[in-house]
């Protein structure tokens, strides 16, 4: 059930960008487009929830990314005080908590508690894509 929901809300993510008022909520979707990415952590990614403070809430309680590793390439070893889940997409990569690695494609669920050094390395010829979600608790 999870994945099945996982999948609804990434096509949704990937298709349109609108930011509608709906019943007293808005809702706001975000296109996968390249052009909007940005390099970071030794990576390309773009940044998409609190993404457009008009539209969203700035309180909500988490943050969201899309990330792409090309290959040969890893993210920025790193850790922070934040709960992260990663939602592989596309590919295959090495991830690598805290000196513990484990191989992870295109359907994983992985997720990373607080204060644990985490990256992902992409050793094969396409792009390893995942979306990240991380919050407080």
């Amino acid at each position: 059930m999870l994945i099945n929901t996982t999948i609804f809300i990434i096509m949704i993510i990937v298709k349109i960008t609108i930011c509608k008022f709906i019943g007293g909520v808005y809702l706001q979707v975000i296109s996968r487009n390249p052009e909007n990415f940005t390099e970071e952590y030794n990576v390309i990614l773009r940044r998409l929830f609190p993404a457009n403070e008009q539209c969203i809430d700035s309180n909500i309680p988490f943050s969201s990314s899309w990330v792409i590793v090309e290959k040969n390439k890893f993210t920025d070893p790193h850790r922070h005080d934040l709960h992260e889940v990663f939602f592989i997409t596309e590919g295959e990569g090495i991830l690598n908590i805290d000196g513990e690695e484990k191989i992870v494609t295109s359907g994983d669920v992985i997720y990373i508690s607080p204060n644990k050094e985490h990256t992902i390395k992409n050793k094969k010829e396409n792009k390893l894509i995942f979306l990240t979600i991380y919050w407080n608790k």
